[in-house]
């Protein structure tokens, strides 16, 4: 099975011809603890939701609280915990593509230990946010 991609290859060349071109990072979600995460956030299981990753506008960063790499799962336990989405509104957008406002929060804070991102990332405003592929584990190549 090929590897998921580094980076969205539909972002490698960020907001061509877009007001205000911003860098996309691709952040994957294939880490079995992130998908372990995500799926009891999500009350389901989210390999089978078939997302490989997430464009975000800014890199990964290391917690300064516990040393986590940040992820999608912090993006969805603050939503959670603030109110701004409900379980069921998240999975259908996954499910569906739908578009998440991103900036009903403030901060975004660390799943593991609740320390506050030192930065506010978000989805780019261009182009989507989720990056989509087979069902993790099953046995579809992923496009090369």
């Amino acid at each position: 099975m090929a590897s998921p991609p580094v980076q969205n290859p539909s972002s490698e060349y960020p907001n061509t011809n877009q007001p205000g071109d911003e860098e996309v990072h691709f952040w994957p979600t294939d880490s079995p603890e992130e998908q372990q995460n995500l799926s009891e956030l999500l009350q389901s299981d989210f390999g089978s939701l078939g997302v490989l990753g997430v464009n975000m506008n800014g890199p990964r960063v290391v917690c300064t609280g516990c040393g986590k790499l940040s992820g999608f799962d912090d993006v969805v336990s603050t939503a959670l915990k603030t109110g701004a989405h409900t379980v069921t509104y998240m999975v259908d957008a996954i499910r569906s593509g739908r578009f998440l406002p991103s900036n009903q929060h403030e901060n975004v804070y660390c799943y593991k230990c609740g320390e506050a991102w030192p930065k506010r990332w978000g989805w780019p405003r261009y182009g989507g946010w989720l990056v989509r592929g087979p069902d993790l584990g099953s046995d579809l190549p992923l496009a090369e």
